[in-house]
């Protein structure tokens, strides 16, 4: 099954498509795209159900290179992280950034060369899924408890302990949906685009959701009725 941000990639890039085969006027000719030096794909490091797409992602077409480079990365982060056994530790975290190194750096390569802001759009919603998809796979590693207190007591430890590991990558998802309102705020116009406003909407609710997530627990309320010191102080 396509991924939500394969879809957008293949939107963008069927968009293209049909505006290429659209004739153009006889009094003007169409301006060439602008030259963008894209790193080289090794195909050695490719899993063997993503190479089709590897070789898309070199197309003449730049912005079909782009778009396919946004869906290579989806599926390489795919195979590489479904392939690793790992455990609620700090080697399993590693081991999970490595996987995805190079979808970040194939999504960086994207955003960089960019020749339009909704294809960066997509690219940072796609670099913010992968981060997502790296946190979720880690806390589908913490064992459940067996619903005894300590049992229950231990699995909180270990939970806090792992969620401290992932808060870079939580961050650096919310830079991602950062840069996507930074972009649409700079040019309004974008949110025309429904590919633009969906994901405008998903970067405002997972702010929301990082900002809240971020906040420190409430102090438990003062009890009125608890014996107080001479100081006014309340016994505990």
């Amino acid at each position: 099954m396509l991924s939500r941000i394969t879809l957008l990639s293949l939107l963008l890039s069927s968009g293209v498509a049909l505006a290429q085969r659209a004739p153009a006027p006889a009094a003007s000719k169409a301006p060439s795209a602008p030259a963008v030096n894209l790193p080289p794909i090794n195909l050695d490091e490719v899993p063997e159900q993503c190479k089709t797409t590897a070789k898309q992602a070199g197309a003449i077409s730049v912005q079909a290179a782009l778009s396919a480079r946004i869906s290579l990365a989806n599926c390489i982060a795919d195979a590489k992280l479904v392939a690793l056994t790992l455990l609620d530790c700090e080697d399993s975290v590693l081991a999970v950034d490595e996987a995805a190194k190079m979808s970040r750096e194939l999504l960086d390569g994207v955003i960089a060369g960019a020749i339009d802001d909704s294809t960066k759009i997509v690219a940072e919603m796609a670099k913010a899924e992968l981060y997502n998809q790296m946190t979720v796979r880690m806390m589908k590693t913490l064992p459940a408890h067996d619903g005894t207190e300590s049992s229950i007591a231990m699995h909180n430890v270990r939970k806090s302990l792992l969620e401290g590991l992932l808060v870079k990558w939580k961050d650096a998802a919310a830079v991602s949906f950062e840069n996507i309102l930074a972009i649409v705020k700079a040019k309004p116009a974008l949110e025309k685009n429904p590919v633009v406003a969906s994901a405008m909407r998903t970067a405002k609710d997972r702010l929301r959701l990082h900002v809240a997530s971020a906040k420190p627990a409430p102090a438990p309320a003062a009890d009125d009725k608890a014996p107080t010191t001479d100081t006014g102080e309340q016994l505990r």
